[in-house]
């Protein structure tokens, strides 16, 4: 573990050996099985946060399919009303309403949003932007 620290603090390999009385060649061995636990780790996590970032995606989605779905049929509504039969006396009255629903596409919408951010974390959607080479990777710049 110290020898993470002190990577971590940017001491050179040979700094390192030297202050633990160790050869550099040990220390390169060393980095090497800590840097691969660092990737293992972070592979894990990644994976974990995909989960669970997929798992809510997909709950979005399925609300605003719901929601679509409660958006159609007829819908009723009752409006109460009073009027007055004389000075002193009040006539309440109910009217039923009926309204056919065709669909708030809002909902569409939002399940529409839910798919596609599904397929950016998936990695099915390109890239938003010019790839150029830099080094032996390709990095995504903004077309502004």
């Amino acid at each position: 573990m110290r020898i993470a620290e002190m990577l971590l603090c940017g001491m050179s390999q040979q700094e390192i050996g030297d202050t633990l009385h160790m050869k550099q060649q040990m220390v390169s061995y060393e980095k090497k099985a800590i840097e691969r636990q660092w990737r293992e780790s972070r592979e894990k996590d990644i994976d974990t946060l995909m989960a669970r970032e997929i798992k809510h995606i997909e709950r979005l989605f399925r609300e605003a399919i719901r929601g679509w779905e409660r958006s159609f049929g007829k819908k009723e509504t009752t409006k109460a009303a009073k009027s007055k039969t004389s000075e002193k006396s009040e006539e309440e009255s109910a009217s039923k309403v009926q309204e056919e629903l065709t669909g708030d596409v809002r909902f569409l919408m939002a399940a529409r949003e839910c798919r596609k951010d599904l397929r950016e974390l998936i990695g099915l959607e390109p890239p938003k932007g010019l790839m150029i080479p830099v080094g032996k990777r390709l990095e995504i710049v903004d077309e502004a």
